[in-house]
């Protein structure tokens, strides 16, 4: 049976991209193998958001070309965001790549694939099935919807990825029935822009009946991540409030607060704007922690409006935060803009936040000396790593805590952790018996 390994780059999105990926050629009849130098076939799934991630992916081929060099029987396969954005460019300077595939919907790219591995090429993708999770256990994303409308002036995911395309509740719901027969307790829901799910279909779906949707499966969470602040509304945050099971806990990429630089993100909104929402979902939603990224940079942002935002920062005091300094994308608006800081500003500008933010965040929300549910993520030594519903997969801290001597929940389960203290960004904690 012919092998094939996977090496996935990139987002969350993307990584449920890359779990369609091997439902579909498990399902062919290959075989999947977690070493890729052991593999007979090696996929790479892709980014090209930015060109940090576009070098990424072109460095990883890079080393397969030379892996293939040394065993010339390896088919090399690139999928993904480079193949969708940058496909003729890839494919010129990598003559030795055997496949290029757009993603899990390519039928044409991915039955070439499996013909030349001897698969059965009626093999076909199933939104519903994915054999292999990626994520941390216990844990799953789950992908509502592909592409964006927002068409922010710096964001190249319309060009790459296209229009909103939202999934069918029913699609959706057998993929949430699926993961939970795998055993998986938390359900992160995401999309390019989560909130504007359902806003392309015909069928009246929307983000609050999706999530009733998904709780409707007996899950332990259901966690929203990256959401339009402009399309937080009434009904999600009476819906988070009244639902114990959705986290209280939102990922918002505000981007920046002063209303010049926003207008020219194609953003809407302003820091006094966004102070207010963030009060509201504190007051109205027990225990609530933000995460928001921001990018610094932008042409257009000087002193002054850096100072602004580090204000709004200073002010709004997010549990977690990211951020990140503006990449230049060409055919994006924002590429041909003046007055654009030198990349050298746009860095030291990010560190400044980031220190900031250290300085003033708070951990009331935490519930520091509280029991709290936790999902147990790994284990390393006597030590387990968990999350809470405060910490989102891979972007946020974990909490830390000591093995008992007996009856010590496996790594994928859920526990009972009394938070004991911070250190940083993590935090320690003590086994609660139950």
């Amino acid at each position: 049976m012919v092998s094939f390994a996977l090496v996935s780059l990139g987002c969350p999105k993307n990584q449920v991209d890359a779990e369609w990926l091997v439902q579909v050629l498990t399902s062919a009849g290959l075989r999947f193998e977690g070493n890729s130098l052991e593999a007979d076939v090696v996929l790479i799934n892709t980014c090209a958001f930015i060109n940090s991630a576009r070098e990424e992916a072109v460095d990883t081929i890079w080393s397969y070309v030379g892996l293939k060099k040394d065993k010339p029987e390896v088919k090399l396969v690139v999928a993904g965001c480079l193949v969708q954005g940058f496909g003729e460019e890839a494919k010129e300077g990598f003559p030795e790549v055997d496949f290029w595939i757009f993603g899990p919907e390519d039928s044409k790219g991915l039955k070439a694939l499996i013909k030349s591995c001897g698969g059965r090429t009626s093999a076909v993708l199933d939104h519903s099935r994915r054999p292999v999770l990626l994520g941390e256990p216990g844990s799953a994303y789950l992908k509502v919807a592909e592409g964006c409308n927002n068409r922010c002036s710096y964001c190249s995911i319309p060009l790459i990825k296209g229009p909103l395309v939202s999934r069918s509740l029913k699609d959706i719901d057998a993929d949430a029935n699926y993961l939970l027969e795998q055993g998986v307790k938390e359900v992160v829901l995401i999309a390019q822009d989560l909130t504007a799910y359902g806003s392309d279909r015909k069928d009246g779906a929307t983000l609050p009946k999706l999530v009733k949707k998904v709780l409707s499966h007996p899950f332990d969470w259901v966690r929203l991540m990256y959401v339009y602040p402009q399309r937080i509304n009434d009904e999600l945050m009476d819906l988070m409030a009244s639902e114990e099971r959705v986290c209280p806990y939102l990922d918002v990429p505000f981007q920046h607060s002063h209303p010049k630089v926003l207008e020219l993100m194609g953003r809407k909104g302003s820091g006094g704007e966004y102070l207010e929402l963030v009060h509201k979902l504190r007051e109205r939603i027990p225990n609530m922690v933000l995460r928001t990224t921001f990018l610094v940079g932008h042409p257009g942002e000087g002193t002054k409006e850096f100072k602004n935002l580090m204000s709004f920062v200073e002010e709004a005091k997010f549990e977690w935060l990211g951020c990140f300094p503006y990449s230049p994308e060409e055919n994006t608006p924002s590429f041909d803009l003046p007055h654009r800081p030198r990349f050298s500003t746009a860095v030291r500008r990010a560190e400044e936040i980031e220190l900031l933010y250290r300085d003033v965040r708070q951990t009331t929300q935490f519930g520091i000396g509280t029991v709290k549910e936790a999902l147990v993520i790994d284990e390393v030594d006597d030590i387990l790593v968990c999350r809470s519903a405060s910490e989102a997969p891979e972007v946020d801290g974990v909490i830390l805590a000591r093995k008992g001597t007996t009856n010590n929940p496996q790594v994928g389960e859920m526990t009972k952790l009394k938070l004991i203290g911070s250190d940083e960004l993590d935090f320690t904690g003590q086994l609660v018996s139950s």
